[in-house]
């Protein structure tokens, strides 16, 4: 297996050779067509195998690249094969041609000519050591799978043992990483678990013909049966109680499931549940970080604050709706052998609907009387009471969409991040616009920030500029730029 393939036009040979050089340099496996495909090869398939095989596919982006269907193919297997994609943009477009959006919308590395190649080169290894075991063991499932599902899926090439479990938690943290688990890497961990049982079930099915053999020898028979079967379920649950042992440090949710399969078990047999087992379920119920859950349907978290005094917490949604719960803590709500294990209590108090666009950003009045959200109904920001959820002032104007709202530590000025590249200082207790700030570039501002002081406010966002301004001026008393690694956006 190696560490990049590379997805190149051959009109871009020069500077792609460049750039392997520059990868083997940093002792990186490249996988290169003119250097890995042995002759009287099938091309095509070896190419499509050194995609399967590799962590990371980089696609040098030019006008030939957009033109050729082979890179264009080499793209869609490596989307098929769920691969980290990297963008490297050598040579930009050509008026209308279209990027592919599986790229487009991803952050680029831009190494065009009149860029910093060892700068963007720093850039890239850091982007390919992001999250470096996770995208191996991905590879490696993966290639596992692809050969699983090229011999008929035979199941003498299923996982077992520890590669199993292994496998079972990597699909588990799928949902949270990048790139997802494939279908077929699915497909080939759900048919090794059933293997796996088929092979407990056969085993079972051995010692039950025993028994039943020697139950035509006499009733000290049968009772060795049941005495085996219950010893199976016994050391089932043994097993059970291990593994939630071996996943309480890294999932202890998972944990917590193993542990009540197995106390389940033992209860179904009429046993006392095993001290270990019982030991294992109290670890997990404490040592879990999940003390409540609350489901929007068909909704999503954008943005969350918790309130100065820790009593509310607010957040804000992509539907556009805006909600506070009360917290309060509920003690022994589960007692295992006299541990109380406390749980956190979520009140819905306010919720208020219907804002125009998403709710990016959220934020609580020092004091905690006030909920400030970036849109609401009118599309404007607005200030709430966290008591009765009455809308108490708006941020009047045409002012587009806002991606961050804050609030001044004096609670007496409200600064508000413009998708339209503008920082507005507001009153708080009026909602009149004291100043603008304009040094963006026109580029949108995604954050902000007051000094303890209130005094000087932290601005940043697409221009890559961190403006540092007076917030009684709107002057600029500082400033920082970072242009080495951009959003993909034309310029």
């Amino acid at each position: 297996m190696t560490d990049v393939f590379i997805s190149y036009s051959r009109r871009d040979k020069v500077f792609t050779q460049k750039l392997v050089e520059a990868l083997i340099a940093a002792k990186r496996e490249v996988w290169a067509d003119w250097a890995s495909i042995p002759a009287a090869s099938d091309w095509d398939a070896e190419i499509k195998e050194g995609i399967e095989k590799t962590d990371t596919v980089l696609f040098v982006l030019s006008p030939e690249w957009l033109k050729s269907n082979e890179c264009r193919k080499e793209m869609d297997h490596a989307l098929k094969m769920g691969k980290r994609l990297l963008p490297i943009l050598h040579i930009m477009p050509d008026q209308g041609q279209q990027v592919p959006p599986e790229l487009a919308r991803l952050n680029w590395v831009y190494m065009r000519e009149g860029d910093n190649f060892e700068k963007a080169f720093e850039i890239l290894c850091g982007a390919m050591d992001t999250d470096l075991d996770w995208v191996k063991t991905h590879t490696r499932i993966q290639v596992r799978a692809i050969e699983w599902d090229k011999k008929n899926r035979d199941n003498s090439l299923t996982l077992r043992g520890n590669d199993l479990t292994d496998g079972e938690q990597f699909i588990s943290q799928g949902l949270q990483k990048s790139p997802e688990p494939t279908q077929v890497q699915s497909e080939f961990i759900l048919a090794s678990r059933k293997d796996a049982t088929r092979r407990q079930r056969v085993a079972m099915a051995g010692i039950t013909i025993a028994l039943v053999i020697s139950v035509a020898l006499g009733v000290v028979a049968y009772f060795q049966r049941q005495a085996a079967v219950l010893n199976s379920k016994i050391s089932f649950a043994r097993e059970l109680t291990a593994a939630s042992q071996n996943s309480l440090t890294a999932d202890p949710e998972l944990s917590i499931l193993l542990a009540l399969q197995a106390t389940q078990i033992l209860s179904d047999a009429g046993q006392d549940i095993l001290p270990s087992t019982e030991n294992a379920l109290r670890d997990a119920l404490q040592t879990s970080r999940v003390r409540n859950t609350v489901k929007l349907d068909g909704d999503s978290v954008l943005s969350i604050a918790f309130s100065p005094d820790g009593r509310f917490v607010a957040a804000g949604t992509e539907n556009g709706s805006t909600y506070l719960w009360n917290i309060s803590n509920i003690p022994d709500q589960i007692d295992v052998s006299g541990q109380h294990v406390g749980l956190i209590w979520l009140e819905e108090t306010v919720a208020i609907p219907g804002a125009v666009g998403s709710v990016k950003s959220v934020t609580f009045s020092p004091d905690g009387k006030y909920l400030a959200s970036s849109t609401s109904k009118n599309g404007n920001p607005s200030i709430w009471s966290t008591q009765t959820g009455e809308q108490e002032l708006t941020l009047d104007g045409n002012i587009g969409f806002i991606n961050k709202i804050a609030f001044s530590p004096d609670g007496n000025t409200i600064a508000t991040a413009g998708e339209d590249g503008m920082v507005r200082i507001w009153d708080a207790s009026n909602g009149i616009e004291k100043l603008t700030i304009n040094q963006h570039d026109g580029y949108r501002v995604t954050d902000l920030s007051f000094s303890p002081d209130g005094q000087r406010l932290a601005s940043g966002g697409d221009s890559t500029y961190l403006i540092l301004s007076d917030v009684s001026t709107g002057e600029t008393l500082q400033w920082y730029q970072d242009n080495s690694f951009l959003n993909n956006q034309w310029c």
